[in-house]
């Protein structure tokens, strides 16, 4: 019972010195915070510090794609403005054309779309097939036959079971 009312005791005076502690240093604080503020002169002194100046950007160049800035320097700087500009002719388009003409009967045409699509990408079955289709119609049978015989090469290239 002894023990218990010691420690009670010696628990108390224990949260009151940490009471006054905590009072002792909030006051302490609050004087230094008035005494700052009735001395402003020495925050004055102190210079503040200013960002820090940027260059401006610069502006956009015009021409082809903004590489005109480099056509003073070397050949280099030519052919990167070419290949900004250059058209990139795709075989698929030629393709396309000459398909949709043979649908429509357009023979003529879809020989020439055909074979345009042909000479980019002989590797491709399918222009070969409908240019021998093409060729069929308009009675030119050997150039047919020419080309079905491109068409069963390229076609055992990528799928040897069709064949099979």
């Amino acid at each position: 019972m002894i023990k218990r009312l010691i420690i009670s005791i010696v628990s108390v005076l224990a949260g009151l010195v940490i009471a006054v502690l905590f009072l002792a240093i909030s006051a302490n604080v609050s004087v230094q915070s008035v005494q700052g503020e009735s001395s402003s002169n020495l925050w004055s002194s102190q210079p503040t510090p200013s960002p820090t100046p940027r260059r401006p950007l610069p502006k956009p160049v015009a021409g082809a794609r903004g590489f005109d800035q480099y056509a003073k320097r070397d050949a280099s700087a030519r052919l990167i403005a070419a290949a900004g500009t250059r058209v990139i002719i795709d075989p698929g388009d030629f393709y396309a054309k000459g398909e949709a003409n043979y649908k429509a009967g357009k023979y003529e045409e879809a020989v020439k779309d055909l074979t345009q699509a042909v000479k980019l990408s002989p590797d491709w079955d399918d222009p070969h097939y409908v240019l021998a289709l093409s060729l069929t119609e308009l009675g030119r049978l050997k150039e047919a036959i020419e080309e079905f015989k491109h068409v069963f090469k390229t076609a055992i290239k990528d799928e040897p079971k069709i064949l099979a």
